[in-house]
């Protein structure tokens, strides 16, 4: 369908341009500059209004507008069959919402260190026919109901970032169970409740140090009346640094082991066959002494 377009000192411009059936594109058959008014001053916003008036009002090309635009101003007409204008098609949306692990199943981790993160799906975008008819994107499911398919956090573990990351917030090891993120201490009570026993590594997977008082925070809650080995842990930081392994079954924190009282008992002062003289002190009675009871870590006696 022939287009014209004219203003004072532009002109005339008759476009015949025709939209293929589904509206995927606009080609132009011929296009011819008309007498009357400066021909140099033939731009691509004319050839657009003439292209728009006759119904290509979206996914105009650049490039082919430009060449076009270039042919009439040189030779004042075209022939041919040129693409002016294709769809816009949509855009679908990102694949539905996934996680990106950043730590490992088993791994003893640091409160604060970033577990894993979830990345949003985000919708599609609408695209254009030719014609500016608008071209639906494929349905798309919300962040919220996709996050609902993946894990989950448990014990030891906290949402940041609008729920889209993972934290600890405890000192432990990291599991999943049945889609479940958790972080679950890595101490724990000996058999005879006795003693805190746990497994020590020197550097977090987000390579923070381990500190001793980083230990002696997460045993804080099963500590009770039980005796911090401060010694001991660092010795265990120690060997695990050096050696780059997790060192196992380090003993962090002890009860009071109870004191054992004596019968009283005479102490000799002089040999057995010694010669002494009247009055001398040749032994001294020693009394009895009561013991103290022991405390387990939990408090018991």
């Amino acid at each position: 369908m022939p287009g014209f377009f004219s203003t004072k000192d532009i002109p005339r411009v008759e476009i015949d341009v025709s939209i293929v059936d589904d509206g995927s594109a606009a080609v132009v058959s011929s296009a011819e500059v008309q007498a009357g008014g400066s021909q140099a001053k033939l731009d691509a916003a004319v050839v657009r209004e003439v292209l728009q008036a006759q119904g290509v009002a979206a996914g105009i090309d650049r490039e082919s507008l430009t060449w076009l635009v270039e042919e009439l101003r040189a030779k004042g007409r075209y022939r041919g069959s040129l693409v002016i204008a294709k769809e816009e098609p949509p855009t679908p949306p990102s694949e539905s919402a996934k996680q990106e692990w950043l730590t490992n199943r088993g791994e003893i981790v640091l409160p604060g260190t970033l577990l894993c993160r979830s990345v949003p799906a985000t919708p599609g975008k609408e695209g254009h026919l030719v014609s500016g008819e608008s071209v639906e994107s494929p349905p798309f499911k919300p962040t919220a109901e996709t996050l609902r398919a993946l894990c989950q956090p448990g014990e030891g573990v906290k949402l940041a970032s609008a729920g889209l990351e993972m934290l600890s917030s405890a000192f432990g090891r990291v599991t999943l169970v049945r889609r479940r993120l958790s972080v679950t201490p890595c101490f724990r009570l000996s058999d005879d409740g006795h003693r805190i026993i746990g497994d020590l590594v020197a550097t977090g997977p987000d390579g923070r140090d381990v500190e001793v008082e980083e230990v002696r925070r997460a045993v804080a809650g099963l500590l009770g009346s039980g005796v911090f080995l401060e010694d001991d842990v660092r010795r265990g930081l120690l060997e695990a640094r050096t050696s780059n392994q997790v060192i196992r079954d380090v003993i962090i924190a002890e009860g009071k082991s109870p004191t054992p009282g004596e019968d009283a008992c005479l102490v000799p002062l002089t040999e057995v066959g010694a010669f002494v003289l009247a009055g001398e002190l040749v032994a001294r009675r020693k009394p009895a002494t009561v013991g103290a009871d022991g405390r387990q870590i939990n408090g018991s006696i």
